[in-house]
């Protein structure tokens, strides 16, 4: 399970490098298939607390707060004594609040 977390974080900081996606070195075809692999996994391991805490550490990187809020607060709910999470998650609302 580690294992799949840890290609699905580099996977998405290989993303979040991009900006916009489609400017960077994923186009086309590799793209397509970046984003099949992230919905896949998303929905494959959908209460894995693990998956969704890097899926909002990705998404940090990338300056999209809302979603890695969202993550965060999947990650929470699935376990609850996740620290790095809730600290994932306030890191993400001040980054927001700061971007404004």
């Amino acid at each position: 399970m580690k294992i799949i977390s840890i290609l699905l974080l580099l996977s998405l900081f290989a993303l979040s490098s991009c900006k916009p996606i489609s400017e960077g070195i994923f186009k086309g075809a590799a793209r397509k298939a970046m984003q099949k692999i992230f919905n896949s996994t998303e929905e494959q391991y959908h209460n894995y607390a693990e998956a969704y805490y890097n899926m909002g550490f990705a998404y940090s990187n990338k300056s999209d707060y809302d979603k890695a809020i969202e993550c965060y607060k999947k990650a929470i709910k699935l376990n609850p004594d996740y620290v790095e999470a809730y600290y994932g998650m306030e890191n993400a609302k001040k980054l927001k609040e700061n971007k404004k």
